[in-house]
């Protein structure tokens, strides 16, 4: 899933819903993928810590996000994104291999650790979009 994020900018909301959203904002530096990737690493842990806890980012390495998110950045400052998608925030589901990550199907009986990332995250990842981590399955 993508993020919604609401970015206050002087006294004003830069409010990113789709795609196309997070596009025009980097293009028209309103906001950076680095930017956008501090506010979401500050929602997950206010959702984490709240009571009860809303834990619907169940593994984020932030490390390996803030390289993508400025790896993109530098993408966008040279005006070279590699697609509408670089720098977009995805969350991919915890079935789906996402390399650096640990994979459990939902249940910790079957955690292994992804060394290839899956298809869809490979093509993603070829587009520029900033894997956030894994979520919950639902």
């Amino acid at each position: 899933f993508l993020f919604f994020i609401f970015l206050k900018k002087r006294s004003k909301y830069l409010t990113l819903h789709t795609i196309v959203d997070y596009y025009n904002a980097y293009r028209d530096k309103k906001t950076t993928p680095t930017q956008v990737f501090d506010l979401i690493l500050k929602q997950i842990i206010m959702c984490d810590t709240r009571e009860p806890p809303i834990v619907a980012v169940v593994d984020c390495k932030e490390k390996l996000v803030r390289e993508e998110a400025e790896d993109s950045e530098e993408r966008w400052k040279r005006g070279k994104p590699l697609s509408i998608l670089d720098g977009v925030p995805v969350v991919v589901s915890d079935e789906i291999n996402l390399m650096g990550y640990d994979t459990t199907d939902g249940t910790p009986e079957t955690k292994y650790s992804a060394n290839l990332d899956a298809f869809v995250v490979e093509k993603l990842r070829d587009a520029g979009a900033v894997f956030i981590g894994k979520s919950l399955i639902q």
